[in-house]
């Protein structure tokens, strides 16, 4: 009897221990994805800032490409009227005429999107800020 109980002894014991590091290996895994997606949240916060902090006339200078790479980060801008019915992308949308007498507004728009893992095995999010610049300065 003492070998059948030492054996039921160690299989719970080996099912807690795998228990425990699938807790393990799954905790990091949110870990990681949560490092990763306060990356994201403060990055669209500082480039929304950055939009906000300069004046209407050079502001399209200043952010350049539609699409910019951050590290493992996709940021992408876009400027729109903010009544339309549906986004435009800023090449539709000219901010700085509309803006630029003063009596304009424009809705920028900042996505930052990243992709984890390779070969397709990734998980793909995004965040999206959004800012109302009015006429005159942003």
């Amino acid at each position: 009897f003492s070998l059948i109980e030492v054996m039921v002894a160690l299989s719970i014991l080996a099912i807690g221990i795998l228990a425990t590091m699938q807790m393990i290996v799954l905790a990091r895994h949110q870990i990681t994805s949560g490092n990763i997606v306060t990356g994201a949240i403060l990055l669209g916060q500082s480039e929304i800032e950055k939009i906000r902090g300069y004046p209407v006339a050079e502001l399209r200078d200043v952010l350049g490409e539609d699409v910019a790479r951050i590290g493992p980060y996709a940021v992408n801008y876009h400027f729109s009227d903010p009544l339309a019915a549906h986004w435009h992308d800023k090449n539709d949308y000219n901010c700085q005429t509309e803006m630029m007498d003063g009596s304009g507004s424009c809705m920028a728009s900042v996505t930052i999107s990243w992709q984890r893992g390779g070969m397709g095995r990734g998980k793909k999010g995004s965040v999206q800020f959004r800012t109302l610049l009015h006429g005159g300065e942003a």
